[in-house]
């Protein structure tokens, strides 16, 4: 029997209740370790499990949020009174970063035993364990892990007795034991057991790309287990698991949009993704208006150019010198995106030009091709730390309840491409909302930014805001609650038109 417990899932961030990844093996009185990131220990002793039987610890990778929680551990199971050796596996410079880490766990009553892998793949045998290590995709080497419990062929009596072995040698034979007796004739464990028969195998692997080695290794497995983004019900769709920015381009490319994420984190721009993959599938004829998403930063400098290239086009006839219409054109391009900036605290925007048709200038129909919903790529470089802000800025209550995510932040800019379509901020509801209270009944009821911003329409973000909440909020406050009620009840009625 192996037991197997996934201590932690958790990706970059702890969460309350679930902790940083690590999973735990048992067999035979020993423990096997994969990876121990922050808030291991805790996992264990919440499992009910103990430290001492952990003989063997495996590392995928050295970024933190894998080896994070190994200090705290070793001096655990230090206090724990082991003596017994440990041993470690991972990628080369393994020791290297287990010696800085016990900086501040430098005494300890056991060896550590280190072992680098440097191969596409290695195997090793210990306690029962027989560990077939593999090189898979991610930005720093990093390796998957297959760990195989072996077991031997049946005892067959027939053939102990046909091979004149000894009663007393069979016991050593069947537990693969060579034996020599003092006669100098030695027995073989294949003298008496059959074919081997199924053991049991488990492969893992974490933050990597797909690879053809994933597939080989962990063919026949009992268990795989496999990191997986984004696997929430009914949102599961395979481009939101895209590890680059240029997969995360092509999937928004994929439902329809026009993308560019460049100097976005990968993280902000998969949930984005999944912000766009949801909404067309709940608003599809409100999705399908939005033309472009990705940074702001680039919506407008591409917009720029697309100016810039149609006065050059406009000119190009023209009699004059080439690098005064360049000029001109650049002129043109400068003036028209005057106003397209990027502001200081901009978190992200939604843009929503004037609709067109056949006989729109063409200035027009250019600025209409950037129509959709952007993230300030200053502001979204880091998951880590738009969580933190976001957070910081729930708590000061100039964001809604639950809305610290890029999901809120998504679900907030396309709360004003629903506004625009259905034209919610003239709804007699959502007006009196805003009307009969006062600033303060405001931020306590919604968030500060529903009131204190600089949209010309009073109603706008408060619409916003409160969609925000609606969707991110278990329980979503009365102001939340009635905005989003109105904008879902619109919605079925435009449909029924």
């Amino acid at each position: 029997m192996l037991d197997v417990c996934l201590l932690g899932t958790a990706g970059m961030m702890p969460l309350p209740h679930r902790w940083l990844t690590a999973a735990l093996m048992r067999y035979n009185g020993s423990n096997l370790l994969i990876d121990c990131g922050e808030g291991t220990q805790i996992a264990i002793k919440e499992k009910g499990w103990t430290f001492k039987p952990i003989d063997v610890i495996c590392f995928t990778h050295y970024h933190a949020d894998h080896i994070s929680g190994l200090p705290g551990l070793l001096l655990t199971m230090g206090n724990a009174e082991r003596t017994e050796p440990l041993t470690m596996i991972g990628p080369k410079g393994l020791e290297k970063v287990v010696s800085a880490l016990r900086m501040i766990a430098p005494e300890l009553p056991f060896e550590i035993r280190y072992i680098e892998l440097t191969g596409p793949e290695e195997d090793m045998e210990i306690n029962g364990y027989h560990i077939h290590a593999f090189k898979v995709n991610h930005n720093i080497s990093c390796y998957g892990y297959t760990v195989e419990i072996r077991r031997a062929g049946r005892f067959d009596v027939e053939r102990a007795r046909n091979n004149h072995i000894p009663q007393k040698l069979w016991n050593p034979l069947q537990k693969g034991q060579t034996v020599t007796t003092e006669d100098g004739i030695t027995f073989t464990p294949d003298m008496v057991l059959g074919a081997p028969r199924k053991g049991i195998k488990v492969t893992y692997c974490t933050d990597t790309r797909p690879t053809e080695d994933i597939v080989k290794c962990a063919r026949h497995s009992d268990l795989f287990i496999c990191e997986g983004m984004y696997a929430e019900k009914d949102k599961i769709a395979n481009g939101l698991k895209s590890k680059t920015i240029k997969e995360a381009n092509e999937f928004a490319n994929s439902m329809g949009f026009k993308a560019d994420y460049t100097g976005v984190d990968i993280q902000c721009a998969n949930e984005w993704n999944l912000g766009l993959y949801n909404a067309k599938k709940d608003f599809p004829e409100i999705a399908n208006q939005i033309n472009f998403v990705g940074s702001s930063q680039k919506r407008h400098s591409l917009l720029k150019k697309d100016i810039k290239e149609y006065y050059l086009n406009k000119y190009k006839d023209a009699q004059g010198d080439e690098k005064e219409k360049k000029k001109e054109a650049e002129s043109f391009a400068n003036l028209l995106t005057k106003g397209l900036k990027v502001g200081k605290y901009e978190m992200a925007s939604s843009y929503s030009p004037k609709n067109i048709n056949e006989d729109s200038d063409e200035i027009d129909k250019i600025f209409y091709k950037y129509r959709g919903i952007t993230l300030n790529k200053k502001y979204f470089n880091n998951y880590g730390e738009v969580i933190k802000k976001g957070l910081y800025q729930v708590k000061n209550k100039w964001h809604p309840e639950a809305c610290h995510t890029v999901k809120a932040t998504f679900d907030h800019e396309f709360a004003h491409q629903i506004d625009a379509y259905l034209n919610i901020r003239d709804n007699e509801i959502i007006k009196k909302l805003y009307d009969d209270r006062n600033k303060q009944e405001i931020t306590d009821g919604l968030s500060t930014y529903s009131w204190k911003n600089n949209n010309k329409n009073k109603y706008s973000e408060m619409i916003a805001e409160g969609w925000s909440e609606y969707c991110n909020n278990q329980k979503p406050r009365g102001m939340a609650k009635t905005i989003g009620k109105e904008i879902e009840k619109t919605w079925k009625t435009r449909k029924k038109s």
